[in-house]
């Protein structure tokens, strides 16, 4: 007996195959950037799908979206698991880096910083904030929103740590570590921008 679960998870196996094949069909669309989209899925050691391939079989494009395709399932689980931080979700994808490119994997969190845009942090002056920029020069001093009762929401204080480099970020918070006021203040879980340093020419 088919399940519906079994079609489903047959019909997400095959999607990097439609996605590249509708995009074929638009004229003009880069043939590597359909390559992208029917690789990025694939992974380093052959375990990826939809098929298989190792190594050199990847395209460099295809590399990179596959990273940030694992940080984005740490983050947004869909299976009913615990939800991680941004934060949580670079630890979860540095530790699991092994099937992926380990260039594409240090450029990455280079670009996003070990606490990217949407982390909730605590400063060593005791202030709480949310990540809302990363620093390509130095990934632990990112830009960080932080909460001030005596300031407007609309108004609120972006402090840059590449600036202000007498404060460090001293830990990770989870939202349930924030007071109600403090939560609604920040509003995490919204859209974030990400802002980030161009990639230094090598």
């Amino acid at each position: 007996m088919v399940t519906m679960s079994k079609v489903l998870k047959e019909y997400y196996m095959e999607h990097p195959k439609i996605g590249a094949k509708m995009l074929a069909a638009v004229p003009g669309f880069p043939p590597s950037a359909q390559m992208l989209v029917l690789q990025h899925h694939e992974l380093l050691d052959g375990t990826g799908f939809p098929a298989r391939l190792q190594g050199p079989a990847m395209v460099l494009g295809a590399r990179i979206a596959a990273v940030a395709n694992v940080y984005d399932r740490f983050l947004n689980a869909k299976d009913g698991s615990t939800l991680r931080t941004p934060h949580e979700a670079m630890k979860a994808l540095y530790k699991r880096r092994g099937p992926l490119d380990p260039k594409a994997v240090t450029m990455f969190i280079r670009k996003l910083g070990v606490y990217p845009p949407g982390s909730l942090v605590e400063l060593s002056n005791a202030m709480q904030g949310m990540v809302v920029s990363a620093n390509m020069s130095d990934s632990l001093r990112p830009g960080v929103k932080v909460y001030h009762p005596d300031i407007p929401k609309r108004e609120a204080l972006i402090i840059d740590l590449t600036i202000e480099t007498e404060l460090t970020v001293v830990k990770a918070l989870r939202p349930e570590d924030l007071a109600p006021d403090v939560l609604l203040y920040l509003n995490p879980g919204k859209q974030v921008s990400y802002y980030v340093d161009a990639a230094p020419r090598s």
